[in-house]
């Protein structure tokens, strides 16, 4: 899976960082809800979701090998 890793931050983003940018389908995340995406870093994404933030970060791990911040598997 692309997905490395999953975060909610500041309440409206989503950070995910991925192993390959490139992979990223943007107009699938605006399809999606995102308002905004940039890149944050190097293979780290934010993606801005709005109050939807949490659940969108949940659903990525859940559909993802990611392990979201502060949990284990």
């Amino acid at each position: 899976a692309n997905i490395c890793a999953v975060e909610t931050v500041a309440l409206t983003r989503v950070r995910v960082e991925v192993a390959r940018v490139d992979a990223i389908d943007r107009m699938a995340l605006a399809v999606a809800g995102a308002t905004g995406v940039w890149e944050a870093a190097p293979r780290v994404l934010h993606l801005v979701m709005g109050s939807d933030a949490p659940a969108v970060g949940a659903a990525l791990a859940e559909l993802s090998t990611a392990v979201p911040a502060g949990a284990t598997r």
